[in-house]
């Protein structure tokens, strides 16, 4: 008997399996249409819908370090919806279907249940940020509720595993100790375990499907040569030993553990948590935490290898290629709730050599640690629901919503950078925008495109784009992060060309705040005749791409 319902607690009946999934599918849907999706949410979206094929969409996807499952599930509703709204309603109906794994099939107490289920993960980080963590953390706990039938039914078993290592590389961490606690767990109940009886052959069926997920989310994942960055950071592996970047990342951690956000007036909380402050704390606790659950599942090994190698091999990728946020650290507690969902499926090992060695924990402690866990997810829940409903979370729909009322979406729109500028790409629709930290001298798309070099900018290169593009194209757009520095125009720009704020978003998350500014010619052939030397030396500048995009000859 697991140790989490008391004794005289009644199953959750279905009316209240359905009464809560109802509740909280419709305060996610209530709560999505108050959360502005920020740069990673929409260029997702932007991803699936302007990539022309799926293959050359998958391709691409290498560029960025991501599998394919979740594109390929928004790729649909992209070509029936005009907005990225839809993406937003399919991320709560996914993390729906969780809940109800968890309120139907999972062995803790009601209390648990609920607390799990509107935490700062399940009910903020997994719900609310239309990503493609929360597709992964379905199958996980799909895994979960079918891990006592693992035997009967070990090709469905196996499928899952597949579809979990398409979702995102620490998915593919969690896939990889699920799949490896799979084989310990068979080994310790069979012992010598014979592949030609029926087990084994189901155990070799269900490892060369894994095994075909994991090579194709390798494939997927497999560097491209021609590139030196991958989604903005550096391909060499982070291998060198770093007291300050250890330290940092066990902050990181703990956090993930005691997400209560720290109150910091007119900031954005999300990411900013108050254990960071408390280190020592964290520690302590944390580490009262892992006896109390270590203890708990050490006479079931295979769920605390499970623990294990899922806590190790997520470390070892946040140390060495990217130190991560809690959205990508908060697998390992996914990986705990799991390892204690699965607890009494896996094979029990009395006598254990390690169990004399560690002091007996009641079960009543296991519960009451438990549920004060769940109990602090909540409360850290609260205040980035808050925020995310009384502030924007980002500038860019607000940005949007400004260009399209004044009609202005027709423009040419100049963004000085790609990465953020998606998020008002998005919510206009329009399909180009003028990125200038596209290499080699700027670029044409509606997303972030990383399977070119980086262009290093600032703002003096981004009026000098705009000027190239002014001389045929007036007015232009151009949208900032930062208020434009006139001082850095020199007298020729400001004597021939005017630019206009008209526009600047609420304060929100960093790099999600918009200033928009129009840019006019004065004179359009002294423009020409002034700025046509300086673009013309270069052979390759944003007027010769703009010339060819739409089919104009170069200036004589």
């Amino acid at each position: 008997m697991t140790a989490f319902p008391r004794k005289d607690e009644k199953p959750v009946s279905r009316v209240e399996v359905i009464l809560s999934v109802a509740i909280f599918l419709f305060l996610g849907i209530y709560g999505v249409q108050y959360h502005e999706m920020w740069r990673d949410e929409i260029h997702g979206w932007l991803v699936a819908r302007d990539m022309p094929s799926i293959y050359e969409l998958v391709s691409y996807l290498a560029y960025e370090g991501h599998q394919s499952l979740w594109h390929l599930l928004v790729r649909p509703l992209t070509r029936l919806f005009p907005g990225p709204e839809a993406m937003q309603y399919l991320h709560v109906i996914i993390a729906s279907a969780t809940i109800l794994l968890i309120f139907r099939y999972s062995p803790f107490s009601r209390t648990q249940k609920i607390l799990l289920s509107f935490g700062y993960f399940f009910f903020y980080e997994y719900l609310f940020i239309a990503r493609d963590y929360a597709i992964a953390v379905f199958l996980i706990f799909l895994v979960a509720t079918l891990f006592p039938q693992r035997s009967k039914h070990p090709a469905v078993f196996a499928t899952i595993i597949f579809f979990l290592f398409q979702t995102n590389v620490h998915a593919l961490v969690v896939g990889l100790g699920i799949t490896f606690t799979l084989i310990a767990d068979a080994i310790l109940k069979h012992r010598r375990l014979n592949l030609r009886t029926s087990a084994g052959k189901s155990l070799v069926g269900a490892v060369l499907i894994i095994t075909t997920g994991l090579l194709t989310a390798m494939w997927q994942l497999y560097p491209p040569g021609n590139i030196l960055m991958i989604n903005g950071l550096e391909r060499e592996l982070y291998l060198s030993f770093d007291l300050d970047r250890l330290i940092e990342l066990g902050r990181r951690v703990m956090s993930v553990f005691f997400p209560v956000c720290a109150f910091e007036e007119g900031i954005h909380c999300w990411g900013r948590f108050l254990i960071k402050a408390y280190p020592a704390v964290g520690l302590i606790a944390l580490s009262s935490l892992a006896v109390i659950f270590g203890r708990f599942l050490v006479s079931h090994p295979a769920s605390l290898f499970l623990v294990l190698s899922v806590t190790v091999g997520l470390l070892i990728i946040s140390y060495t290629v990217y130190l991560g946020n809690a959205r990508h650290h908060g697998f390992l507690f996914i990986a705990l709730i799991f390892a204690l969902w699965i607890r009494e499926s896996c094979v029990r090992v009395n006598h254990w050599p390690i169990e004399r060695w560690l002091p007996k924990v009641p079960k009543s402690l296991v519960s009451l640690a438990l549920t004060t866990l769940l109990g602090i997810h909540v409360l850290g829940a609260i205040r980035p629901i808050y925020m995310d409903y009384f502030f924007p979370f980002s500038g860019g729909k607000q940005t949007a919503e400004f260009i399209k009322k004044n009609h202005l979406e027709n423009l040419t729109v100049i963004a000085q950078q790609g990465h953020p500028g998606v998020s008002v790409a998005g919510y206009i629709g329009k399909k180009e925008f003028f990125y200038s930290d596209h290499a080699p001298s700027g670029q044409f798309s509606s997303f972030h495109r990383f399977d070119v070099p980086p262009r290093v900018i600032d703002q003096s290169i981004v009026v000098s784009d705009a000027i190239s593009l002014l001389v045929e194209s007036s007015p232009v757009l151009v949208i900032l992060n930062q208020h434009l520095d006139r001082d850095s125009l020199d007298s020729t720009v400001s004597s021939l060309v005017n630019f206009e704020h008209i526009f600047q978003s609420s304060k929100n998350i960093t790099e999600e705040e918009f200033y928009v500014y129009l840019a006019t010619l004065n004179n359009r052939d002294q423009a020409k005749e002034a700025f046509a030397l300086d673009f013309s030396r270069s052979g390759n500048g944003p007027k010769q791409s703009y010339r060819k995009r739409n089919g104009l000859q170069s200036d004589p």
